[in-house]
């Protein structure tokens, strides 16, 4: 798991130390208290015998993938609204190669939502 995926207060095992999660990049060390910056990107692992390869707000609040579809797409589709609206502002290489990567990113959004 990562550690920017831990909810705050969880403990966690970090290059064979034990830690609290303190805040968004700290965490306290179980041996002597004192604080320690971990990487967001960071890969931890449970403390105890507990899983939590799913946060626990995810374990609580489980979203259906076409619910997540749904309004990716609607966001999607804004996104596309507000380069048409700066099509008349802007180079329109610069409108296509946006409209172009952003497509790219929307397909690789569902490609991965859907493995």
């Amino acid at each position: 798991m990562k550690f920017h995926l831990l909810p705050i207060g969880e403990q966690f095992k970090y290059q064979g130390e034990t830690y609290t999660k303190a805040g968004p990049l700290t965490a306290s060390s179980a041996n002597d208290g004192s604080n320690k910056l971990i990487p967001r990107s960071a890969n931890i692992t449970s403390a105890n015998e507990s899983d939590f390869s799913t946060p626990k707000v995810i374990k609580e609040h489980q979203i259906q993938t076409s619910k997540v579809l749904e309004e990716f797409d609607t966001y999607h589709h804004y996104c596309l609204d507000c380069f048409s609206e700066l099509s008349s502002e802007v180079n329109p290489e610069i409108i296509k190669s946006t409209t172009k990567r952003l497509e790219i990113a929307r397909q690789t959004f569902i490609e991965t939502l859907l493995k």
